[in-house]
């Protein structure tokens, strides 16, 4: 556990504790000095339930924040997940053609898309523009990305709405952003989009008992 406005330098860490058990963590959490852990107005953590639950424990009040990194990895695996069972069907279909080919006493030869990949090469090269906004492709990217999506729109819809919550927590205006996220996660159910009924799951702002969920800080994340 770091002090993250030390900034990796001298006093950034408060403390290492050995195992992952939330009585643990709190019980060494509860040895710091009471004026200590009253300057503790935030914490940022991953999405552990352990973790959460350590946290509520030893320091109670304060403002639980998921961090970035966990969010979108969280939010991205789906679409990636999507990509490589589309890329094991196009396997499965080009070893059917290639039983075929064999069976006629012929080599096969793999069509080509219009960019010049083959369904298998193009669902392999689109996995870094997949962890990307539109903005930062380049010419190839947006070709490739093209042709992707003309051929499998589940991954473009996947995309897009992956992409819909990332922009709201790029968002200048906390309120704007928390109302986007909340749309976003209705949006997630409405649509029946179970691929990241997960994610959904997690990024509720609101809970119906007496305790906050963590809550995603556009601020912060951005």
């Amino acid at each position: 556990m770091t002090n993250k406005a030390a900034e990796g330098k001298k006093g950034a860490l408060i403390a290492s504790i050995e195992g992952t058990r939330a009585a643990d963590i709190a019980e060494v959490l509860n040895r710091l000095d009471p004026a200590q852990k009253e300057q503790i107005k935030e914490v940022t953590m991953d999405m552990a339930k352990n973790m959460e639950s350590a946290i509520r424990t030893a320091l109670p009040g304060v403002a639980i924040v998921t961090d970035r990194f966990h969010v979108v990895k969280l939010l991205l695996e789906p679409v990636q997940q999507l990509r490589i069972k589309l890329r094991w069907k196009e396997l499965e279909i080009e070893n059917g053609h290639i039983a075929q080919a064999r069976k006629a006493g012929r080599k096969y030869i793999s069509g080509e898309l219009t960019n010049g990949d083959t369904p298998k090469q193009l669902l392999a090269r689109c996995r870094h523009s997949l962890s990307q906004p539109r903005s930062r492709w380049k010419l190839r990217q947006s070709l490739r990305m093209s042709v992707a999506f003309q051929r499998y729109p589940e991954l473009e819809t996947a995309y897009n709405h992956a992409q819909k919550l990332l922009v709201a927590y790029n968002g200048a205006c906390a309120k704007k952003a928390k109302r986007a996220i909340q749309q976003w996660i209705d949006d997630t159910y409405t649509y029946k989009m179970d691929l990241f009924y997960s994610c959904a799951k997690r990024s509720q702002t609101t809970s119906r008992t007496d305790q906050p969920m963590p809550r995603l800080n556009p601020l912060m994340l951005r």
